[in-house]
């Protein structure tokens, strides 16, 4: 990690270096998140330095708009690698001792993100000699769990605080005590309430988020159509309501966020309004004080897919429903307590917000009173000894938690950890995984080819045969293998793994063919239904290349840290013995390539 600066820092006791959910994309809720932390912070007679993504400065005017956004004397930027940053006048960052470094609130300890927030948390405490680590605001699943349990062993933290019970209950399973500090931005965000006036209006008024990012949604076909079906609910309910959109993001990242207004394009004729206005709420956030006073529906309706806004609408007394299309934001939504499932039965709820604010006021009180002995105590003191000192806060929202661990996976399907390392072939259907398999007969592995017969035991919960068929072979491809891949890393920790791809025009073309020539049974129907998550035989090329995408995607996303442990081929573009011994670390056999099927895939 590199890290620069724009102008001298000065030394001093009371630096505090502020990183976390703000990177430099103005984001709604991050931006109100460090807002507060600054203005926290500068009650207690401590200067704050902000930590800042060199990719997020988007022009030269940039760095004096965030000096003025936050009023800090110092920004701190990084990037991975040694970047050409002498166009906004940054030179590599001085070596300075920085007493405390604060990693405050967002979503980031978890599957998508936890690694490289790990990491940049490292690499600052290293970098600046850091003797006090402070952690608040964070929501973290069980993946983000495991990997902050050997961050802490390494840089233990004097305090953890997370912002729902879900988090809580994920640390505890790994003996990390943590205190319940609700959210980041929630000073910031009663303040920005000022600048909205209720009132009852002549026509309902409804809000309306939608956000189609990457991260929002396991299937956002699936997510979109849903949120269509929800709107059209509200508009034959209100066929007079107006609509208002919410727009949360101001980001140059173009390609990777993909927020309202620009998304309403999904919604086709669902959404055919003539003219509607936005109110553009991360502009909101990042101004030292918002331009004008929002007149805002106190009987209005909010549908929304972002945390931070949801949050809002409660604070303003609306009627809320938040969109949960994966379990990242099922706890989002669960730490907010918004319970309905769908619109409908969000209109027959009685939502009171009051208790709501006046619990979460004492959460952060009692919250900050924890965090300022942390701060100012001068032994250091470790996140299990506060609940010796204070008594634990009040934790508002119960509920189980989401149950995403592998190991518990793992323990529930009767396997455990293996010395043995095995080798997986885990490409879709119709990418070659039948040539796979011969290669591996050919490289004298003990091989277990698809059988739809184990899909069967995965689908209803039986393991026993699995396990067994597990233990007896060293390499395996196809099904049910692809769809246990992260389960299979984490029971056999060094094994290596075989992704077969092909170009996507000539996969569904393939699979089409192979749908014309084979008996399409009932049981055969069945079992793709399962893998595809629609009926067969009647599904569309749009349902089947997206879950064919998705599973590529899925791959790649769980192994980009781990280049040596999978291997990516295409057969049709020559990948062949080389690549895939070199791989393996095998020697090439003296014997012809294995290609099978070969016409089906050329």
């Amino acid at each position: 990690m590199v890290f620069y600066q724009d102008r001298e820092i000065v030394v001093s006791s009371n630096n505090v270096i502020l990183s976390g959910g703000y990177s430099g994309h103005a984001n709604f809720g991050d931006i109100l998140q460090l807002k507060s932390m600054i203005s926290w912070y500068k009650e207690q007679h401590c200067n704050p330095i902000v930590i800042v993504r060199v990719d997020a400065i988007y022009d030269e005017a940039f760095i004096a708009y965030i000096y003025d956004s936050f009023a800090v004397s110092g920004f701190i930027f990084y990037s991975p690698k040694v970047l050409d940053v002498s166009k906004y006048n940054l030179k590599i960052s001085n070596v300075f001792t920085c007493d405390t470094f604060h990693l405050y609130g967002g979503g980031m300890i978890n599957t998508l993100w936890a690694k490289e927030i790990i990491s940049l948390n490292e690499a600052i405490i290293n970098r600046f000699s850091v003797k006090k680590y402070l952690i608040s605001g964070q929501q973290i699943d069980a993946f983000g769990a495991n990997l902050l349990k050997n961050h802490l062993s390494k840089f233990p933290a004097a305090i953890v605080g997370v912002r729902d019970h879900a988090s809580m209950t994920y640390l505890k399973e790994k003996e990390i005590k943590s205190q319940y500090s609700f959210d980041d931005a929630y000073e910031e965000l009663t303040h920005l309430k000022e600048y909205f006036l209720p009132r009852i209006f002549g026509r309902k008024q409804i809000y309306l988020h939608l956000n189609l990012s990457p991260y929002v949604a396991d299937d956002l076909l699936a997510y979109i159509k849903r949120f269509k079906n929800e709107l059209l609910l509200l508009k034959n309910k209100f066929p007079n309501a107006e609509y208002k959109l919410l727009l949360t993001y101001q980001d140059s990242r173009i390609l990777s966020i993909v927020e309202t207004p620009s998304a309403i394009n999904t919604l086709d004729y669902h959404f055919d309004m003539d003219e509607f206005t936005v109110i553009n709420l991360a502009s909101m956030a990042q101004k030292k004080e918002p331009s004008k006073i929002h007149d805002i529906d106190k009987e209005g309706i909010a549908l929304v897919t972002s945390y931070h806004t949801a949050m809002l609408m409660q604070t303003l007394g609306l009627k809320v429903h938040m969109f949960a299309n994966n379990e990242y934001y099922q706890q989002k939504k669960k730490g907010l307590a918004l319970s309905a499932s769908c619109v409908s039965e969000m209109l027959e709820l009685k939502q009171s917000t009051e208790l709501l604010h006046v619990k979460r006021i004492e959460s952060r009180k009692a919250w900050f009173k924890i965090l300022k002995v942390a701060l100012n105590n001068e032994k250091y003191i470790f996140s299990e000894d506060f609940n010796a000192i204070y008594p634990k806060a009040t934790t508002i929202f119960k509920h189980k938690p989401i149950q995403t661990n592998l190991e518990l996976s793992l323990k529930s399907m009767g396997l455990q950890k293996r010395k043995q390392a095995k080798v997986f072939g885990i490409g879709w259907a119709k990418t070659g995984t039948t040539t796979l398999g011969k290669v591996f007969v050919a490289l004298g592995y003990k091989h277990k080819t698809q059988d739809f017969t184990l899909l069967d035991d995965l689908m209803l919960g039986n393991y026993d045969k699995l396990n067994q068929v597990i233990k007896d072979h060293d390499s395996f491809e196809d099904w049910p293998w692809l769809l246990m891949f992260k389960q299979l890393d984490v029971l056999y920790p060094k094994s290596k793994f075989i992704l077969t791809i092909r170009d996507s025009e000539s996969w569904i073309k393939s699979y089409r063919n192979m749908l014309k020539t084979e008996n399409n049974s009932e049981y055969t129907n069945k079992n793709r239904s399962f893998l595809y998550g629609e009926k067969f035989p009647n599904v569309s090329d749009e349902r089947l290349l997206y879950r064919y995408n998705y599973h590529i995607a899925e791959v790649k996303n769980y192994f980009r840290y781990r280049p040596n442990d999978l291997l990516i081929v295409d057969w049709s573009k020559g990948d062949a013995w080389k690549k895939v011994c070199n791989f393996l670390n095998k020697k090439i056999p003296n014997k012809p390539f294995p290609h099978a099927n070969k016409g089906t895939y050329r």
